[in-house]
């Protein structure tokens, strides 16, 4: 892994390693040396410490999934986005499907949970009025039971576990939040993975009516991701395409015969 400072003190940039296969659902081990998650843990919060030490001496996840899913989908006729068919399957079920090989927990964030049960995954509530990406994170966050959480959104049905494994790798860099960015300053803050620690900046952000998540970032460590380095992995980005719209759902359509199989990656072929 290289990294070099960007112009601001608190974000690192970071290259990716080449591109590497799932082989089993990794733990603490896969991502700190004995030496380093003691390191790494005494700059967190006592309670994540104490978390991300736990899983290590017991070999369990640190990482968890979560999918925002209580999009209303004002454009796509009100209901909810991840209920939204697209090839005979709901969005959501794309979403987890290309998770399932990759995390041991899947769950899902939402402020209204109704058609959202039969999916057979943990449900984690909004806590707050405000509808936008940060009370999401914030959700996805406070209900978590791991240190990390990497949290996207129920209408990116074209997700690769490739590059979401690839983000992974980068857990133990010393950052709150792993991002990919493009052009160095377009976040897609959706396709990220986040650190217990990022809550109370969180919620003391939302406390004071501030909704941006561009405002959080600045406050945390950040580890961005250009999107170039994430090519060997998902050659056309197509992770970080989402449905809005219509006519998103008839591009989709037409992407769906061209989009790579993930069910290798899943079986850990």
């Amino acid at each position: 892994m290289t990294a070099a400072m960007t112009l601001q003190s608190h974000e690192l940039s970071l290259t990716v390693p080449a591109a590497t296969y799932l082989t089993s659902i990794p733990t603490i081990k896969d991502y700190f040396p004995n030496a380093l998650v003691v390191y790494y843990a005494d700059s967190l919060p006592k309670a994540v410490s104490n978390r991300l030490r736990w899983c290590m001496v017991n070999s369990v996840p640190v990482i968890s999934a979560a999918i925002l899913a209580g999009g209303e989908a004002k454009r796509l006729g009100g209901c909810n986005k991840g209920l939204v068919e697209l090839g005979g399957q709901p969005l959501l079920r794309h979403v987890i499907t290309a998770l399932e090989g990759l995390f041991e927990e899947i769950f899902l964030v939402t402020r209204h949970p109704d058609g959202l049960t039969e999916f057979g995954h943990r449900i984690a509530l909004d806590r707050y009025d405000h509808r936008c990406s940060l009370t999401g994170i914030h959700a996805a966050l406070d209900g978590a039971d791991t240190p990390f959480v990497f949290t996207t959104a129920c209408d990116t049905p074209f997700l690769q576990p490739n590059l979401v494994h690839a983000l992974m790798e980068q857990i133990g860099c010393g950052a709150d939040v792993i991002v990919p960015v493009r052009d160095g300053w377009y976040y897609y803050p959706l396709c990220a993975i986040y650190s217990k620690s990022c809550l109370p900046v969180i919620e003391a952000q939302l406390d004071q009516g501030k909704l941006q998540t561009v405002s959080f970032l600045k406050q945390v460590k950040v580890a961005t991701i250009p999107l170039e380095s994430l090519l060997p992995y998902d050659p056309t980005l197509c992770s970080l395409f989402n449905v809005n719209t219509p006519q998103d759902i008839q591009t989709a359509q037409a992407m769906l015969p061209c989009v790579p199989s993930r069910r290798g990656v899943e079986a850990g072929l």
